[in-house]
């Protein structure tokens, strides 16, 4: 339940406004953005009004440990384009499925437009049904366990044929998992010696990344090919850039297997390399699945621990079997399905208690991610001002990509109320869509809090503010929007 604590706090501790109350106006390098002279947004428009701001009420927030389907996280299933009913699966609490596009027919072969449009429509369906896709291309038939791959050339035509495929339902496409080479797409065993020669499958790799879409990522099976490729680990100064090496992440298909994950890690240097993905994971997406039952590996604590360490973002609830059954027997199963991913929590904050037409809105909030991994995709950050009769929408510089699992962060934003917003009391909603168009008003691509009480129709309703005439504090009466300043 959300508490609202009426706790009165002079000017001098209002969010975003260090200077306390006096009885002249302050010196104009004293000043808040806005507070004397000119207009924040357009530096032509004089305010009026006090100076002195209206107090904040303090907000407390109650935290909950249930399981949240927050999008691009958690536990995920197979879907073929195919044929799979997708219909259901949200509401057995899947929000990522993965999806192999398999080519076992087509290695000598361009694909036919017939497959591609099959896929496409598969894609529509996961969008209707709410869900996004770990992709990854195959030559491997799942049928027979067949696994030749196809020449390099083939897989550059086809990688040609997919790209519009990708560009157009990249919107639920979570990431890509590398694929095209190898047995399974898991970049061992290849039969026609793709990695013989490091020209080759790095050729491959890069058209690859250049067929998706710039804001999508792709994961590697093995950290020494994300090295030999592009260098690393990546770090706060380049990631989220757009270079193939912000955009190239993990996929470990054989997580806790023995002491090398079966060969992910180099013998000589696991730690080295597990230090490496942790950074990266920081970053960018890493997930895969369990494939051997050893239980030095698989027990509880360890399995949390390099979750955690490693920033985990999803795993496949199918394999193995094994593994999944002695997490619930041991306990830590539930653990797993609310941390995998992001899972945001806010604990406190403060808001102005009212505010006049034109005024500014003062809003703090600390908020905690209880995760083991940061979103890796684009994720807007928007503050709703809303009535029954009024919508207002304000963007926020903020970039959930950034808001570290483990971490907490102290959000402050200063907000201009429209000069002709009717007086009245106003809920506050932090509102967390995806960009992409097609998603953005679909409360089920939007991220839930993981506290009690907030979730309202895909907005997190963190509190209220009213809207008076004699609210004090200065005005712009030429303020057309509700906007961060």
């Amino acid at each position: 339940m959300t508490l609202f604590l009426l706790t009165l706090a002079c000017p001098a501790d209002g969010p975003g406004d260090g200077h306390a109350a006096s009885d002249t106006a302050p010196h104009p390098q004293d000043s808040p953005p806005g507070e004397t002279g000119t207009s924040a947004e357009t530096g032509d428009a004089a305010e009026t009004g006090a100076t002195e701001e209206p107090a904040t009420v303090a907000l407390a927030f109650s935290s909950t440990d249930a399981a949240i389907d927050n999008p691009e996280r958690g536990l995920y299933t197979w879907a073929y384009l195919e044929h799979t009913d997708v219909s259901t699966l949200r509401a057995e609490g899947y929000t990522l499925v993965y999806t192999p596009l398999v080519l076992a027919d087509h290695r000598d072969s361009a694909i036919p437009q017939s497959t591609i449009d099959t896929w496409s429509a598969g894609f529509d369906r996961l969008r209707e049904a709410g869900l996004k896709a770990i992709v990854r291309a195959t030559y491997t038939d799942y049928d027979t366990g067949e696994y030749d791959d196809a020449s390099a050339d083939r897989i550059l035509e086809h990688i040609a044929q997919l790209e519009p495929l990708l560009a157009t339902h990249a919107d639920v496409i979570a990431t890509q998992q590398a694929g095209w080479m190898g047995a399974w797409g898991e970049w061992h065993s290849s039969t026609n010696g793709l990695f013989d020669d490091e020209a080759t499958w790095t050729g491959v790799l890069d058209a690859i990344v250049a067929a998706l879409p710039e804001h999508r990522t792709v994961q590697l099976r093995t950290p020494m090919f994300k090295q030999t490729a592009y260098g690393g680990p990546l770090d706060a100064t380049d990631a989220f850039s757009g270079t193939p090496a912000a955009r190239v992440g993990h996929h470990n298909d054989c997580f806790l297997a023995s002491d090398t994950d079966w060969g992910t890690y180099p013998e000589h240097a696991i730690e080295t390399y597990k230090d490496f993905v942790a950074q990266e994971g920081l970053y960018l997406p890493v997930g895969g699945e369990t494939c051997n039952d050893d239980p030095a590996r698989t027990t509880c604590p360890v399995a949390t621990e390099e979750l955690e360490r490693l920033h985990w973002s999803y795993l496949n609830i199918l394999w193995h079997p094994d593994v999944i059954e002695r997490w619930r027997n041991e306990g830590c199963f539930d653990e797993v399905v609310q941390r995998l991913g992001y899972r945001f929590a806010l604990t406190d904050g403060e808001v102005s208690e009212a505010v006049a037409p034109g005024g500014l809105l003062q809003l703090a909030l600390t908020l905690e991610n209880h995760g083991y991994a940061s979103p890796f995709n684009p994720r807007d950050v928007v503050l709703v001002l809303r009535s029954e009769s009024e919508r207002h929408e304000a963007s926020l510089p903020d970039d959930p990509r950034t808001w570290t699992a483990g971490d907490a962060q102290d959000l402050r934003w200063t907000l201009r109320l429209p000069a002709s917003l009717p007086t009245g009391t106003y809920d506050l909603a932090l509102w967390l869509p995806d960009p992409e168009p097609s998603l953005r008003d679909d409360e089920r691509y939007a991220i839930q809090l993981a506290n009690e009480g907030l979730w309202q129709a895909g907005e997190n309703v963190i509190g209220s503010v009213v809207v008076r005439d004699d609210a004090g504090g200065a005005t712009d009466p030429s303020a057309t929007v509700f906007e961060a300043i």
